[in-house]
This record gives structure tokens, C-alpha cells and sequence, in this order.
């Protein structure tokens, strides 16, 4: 369940935004993806996602090239990888059921029974067993995002990948939904890939860290390493946190 990006490349018109990034997601463990504003990281996480095509370099499953595999590999990949928005992204006029059903009636195989079990617990994992039938403008920020984490695992995926999970959200609801995440990772045995600004987030749920400063590599490592880096410019990123005497 390896995610491994090599030498990868991204240009837009005379912009080189990725500049040769070379990284290995280890398995069954929280990723962070971290940098400041315009670094590439949304731009390195559409190139996994095969959202984006790299001008070079290659994205590997499993060992395997995304951009070699064919219609159906492509398929049965996009069913293995569950993804929380920054925004949450749920269907306004579909209750918290129907969104989180709506990934496995569109790429699952289950019958109607097995779709609603599957909703109810995942519904019942991020602790919100009694919302099914709520819309989405009845929740809360945290509650949008437990939402939105249920349905990133309605079809219980190898990979989870989240986009700035904790952006808007108050302290105590952002440290809620960084446990969930934690907790899901090792549960169903994901790897898992955040996009994060958040150093709080890092140090509480980071296990391998991969700092882009301008299109490169700035920095990789454990998460508990970070704060004694000899990296000056991951250290005034990390200053501009306030974290810094943490």
C-alpha cells in the first residue's frame, strides 16, 4: 500500500511549480505534505491523484506507474483512495447518508443492504451515529468534516488523502478531527496523505513529513524531528507557526 512519487515535474506555461520531487508515503501511517502557500503541494497531491499529469517523472502504486496503467487498473485504483476536501465537499440537497452512500453506488458493489450498514458504521466510526438524515446546512464545520471522513471511507480504501483537514475549524475541533484521522490510518491499516499549514497537526499526528519549499524538497523526517532540523528556512516556517517553543 505504498505511494512513492519519482523525480516528478509540473510546469505551468514558463511557471516551473514542481521542480524534481522525489518522496516515499510510507504505509499504514499519517503523511503530512507541508509548506507555505504556493509551495506545490496541491499541485504534488493532484499529480498522485491523477488529477494532473507530471511533464516527468512517475507516480507509483504499489509499484506500480499510474500513467501506465489502463481504464480498468485506473478504476479499481480510484475505488482504493478516499479523499477529504478541504471544504468538505458534500452534496448540499443529499442528506449525510445519501452523501456518504453516494461513493458506493457510484464505484462499489454492494446490494441496498449492505450500502446502508456500510453508512451506518461509518457514520458510527467518526461519531455521529444519529445525523444520517440531517442536510448539510444543519452541520457544523467539525461535523461537516466527520462527515466528510465517513464518506472518504464508505469504501474502505487503502489510501486516504486530506486537503488541509483542519482549515476553519476552532483548536478543539481541529485536534478531533487530526485523532480521527490518526485513529482510521491505523484501524483500516491506510497509508495517508495530509495537506497541511497546521505545525500543531504535525506534531500531534505526523508520523513522516515531507516540507516542499518552492517546488523542492525542503526537508523529510519524522515528525518529532522537525523542531530540531538544521534547515533554516523549515525553521522560520516553523517560527511563523508560533510553535516554535513548543
Amino acid at each position: 500500500m505504498s505511494i512513492e512519487v519519482q523525480d516528478i515535474r509540473k510546469s505551468f506555461g514558463d511557471r516551473e511549480v514542481l521542480k524534481g520531487i522525489s518522496f516515499y508515503f510510507q504505509d499504514r501511517t499519517v503523511n503530512m505534505i507541508i509548506g507555505s502557500s504556493g509551495s506545490g503541494k496541491t499541485v504534488l497531491v493532484k499529480c498522485i491523484v491523477g488529477l494532473l499529469k507530471p511533464d516527468s517523472g512517475r507516480v507509483l502504486f504499489d509499484g506500480q506507474s499510474l500513467h501506465e496503467m489502463k481504464g480498468q487498473q485506473v478504476r479499481k485504483l480510484r475505488q482504493n483512495i478516499g479523499m477529504l476536501f478541504q471544504s468538505s465537499a458534500l452534496f448540499d440537497s443529499k442528506t449525510v447518508n445519501e452523501n456518504i452512500a453516494f461513493p458506493m453506488f457510484m464505484f462499489g458493489n454492494m446490494n441496498l443492504t449492505e450500502i446502508q450498514k456500510r453508512t451506518e458504521f461509518c457514520l458510527e466510526r467518526v461519531n455521529l451515529p444519529n445525523a444520517g438524515d440531517l442536510l448539510p446546512a444543519a452541520l457544523s464545520g467539525g461535523m461537516k468534516k466527520r462527515v466528510g471522513l465517513a464518506r472518504a471511507i464508505a469504501l474502505n480504501p487503502k489510501y486516504l488523502i486530506c486537503d488541509e483537514p483542519n482549515s476553519g475549524l476552532d483548536p478543539e475541533t481541529a485536534a478531533v478531527i487530526d485523532a480521527l484521522i490518526k485513529e482510521l490510518t491505523l484501524e483500516f491499516n491506510m497509508t495517508t496523505l495530509v495537506i497541511s499549514h497546521d505545525m500543531k497537526s504535525v506534531m500531534d499526528i505526523g508520523d513522516h513529513i515531507l516540507y516542499i519549499y518552492e517546488g523542492e524538497k525542503g526537508w523529510e523526517g519524522k515528525g518529532k524531528e522537525i523542531l530540531k532540523a538544521d534547515n533554516p528556512i523549515l525553521q522560520r516556517f516553523i517560527h511563523t507557526t508560533g510553535l516554535a517553543g513548543v
